[in-house]
């Protein structure tokens, strides 16, 4: 070791070869981490506007407060409308 310089020799038994497998290691690390956190927001994203069962069962509820006098005619209407503009993708 000359005026602070190594040879190739002793960087490799330093693992000086191996260095550059550190950072890309935590890379991909990094990238398979946000690649899951995508598609887990994706999925919950997926099953909650994914509530078709609720909103199924909407309008005969709206139909029986309807029925009840509970809602007038302009009301339902209004509602109804905006179940339809709901379950549009």
């Amino acid at each position: 070791m000359e005026n602070g310089t190594m040879t190739s020799q002793q960087m490799l038994m330093m693992g000086g070869d191996k260095a550059f497998y550190g950072p890309l290691f935590a890379l991909i690390i990094f990238i398979v981490f946000v690649a899951l956190i995508v598609l887990l927001v994706r999925w919950f994203h997926k099953n909650r506007s994914g509530s078709d069962v609720l909103k199924d069962a909407t309008l005969p509820m709206l139909k029986d407060l309807l029925a009840k006098g509970e809602i007038n005619a302009e009301e339902f209407k209004h509602h109804k409308n905006r179940l339809k503009l709901q379950k549009q993708p």
